[in-house]
């Protein structure tokens, strides 16, 4: 007989569900920019829908079958994965969209992003993530010689300055959560 389900598989299992409605989310996103911007709805199916399905199934499963206990690690870092594995997808999504707004609409999944993560995430960890963040997406912008626009730069700008300011907000929860567990 199964055994009940532990808070870390608990919260596995709501990470993981919770990427459908963000992805949707993520989608209306896109649709509302490309209204904003008049510019036509280029839509990949298989970006958008076929490979978060595959990644949120993978999470699920990986919670099922406590992949975390098999691999004797904390459980919390297989969750941190598949957020990871859907911010990179994500950030991969926006950047590779059109170029009137795919600064904006990377800023959103930054937004996201941070707020998934938050919970895990003190000062060193923040940061760490708005800088690989940032990296990611100037890499993106030389590898495919992307033209940086306005938006870009804005990216940039909001993510160097919520990061560093959502560094020190993080680093207060986490010291608060860390007191109330001793």
């Amino acid at each position: 007989m199964k055994q009940p389900l532990s808070a870390s598989q608990k919260t596995g299992y709501l990470y993981s569900l919770s990427a459908i409605p963000s992805w949707i989310l993520c989608f209306i996103l896109f649709l509302g920019f490309c209204g904003i911007f008049s510019v036509e709805r280029d839509i990949d199916l298989a970006h958008w829908f076929l490979v978060p399905a595959l990644l949120t199934s993978a999470s699920l499963v990986a919670n099922y079958f406590d992949l975390a206990g098999r691999l004797k690690i904390r459980p919390y870092l297989i969750t941190y994965v598949f957020v990871s594995l859907h911010g990179f997808w994500a950030l991969y999504l926006g950047f590779s969209l059109q170029d009137e707004f795919n600064g904006y609409f990377c800023i959103f999944l930054f937004a996201i992003g941070l707020k998934l993560l938050d919970p895990g995430l003190n000062f060193r960890w923040t940061i760490i993530f708005s800088l690989f963040v940032i990296s990611v997406y100037a890499l993106w912008q030389y590898y495919f010689e992307n033209q940086i626009g306005s938006d870009d730069l804005i990216f940039v700008f909001f993510v160097g300055f919520n990061g560093f300011f959502s560094a020190f907000i993080n680093e207060l929860n986490f010291r608060k959560r860390k007191k109330l567990m001793t």
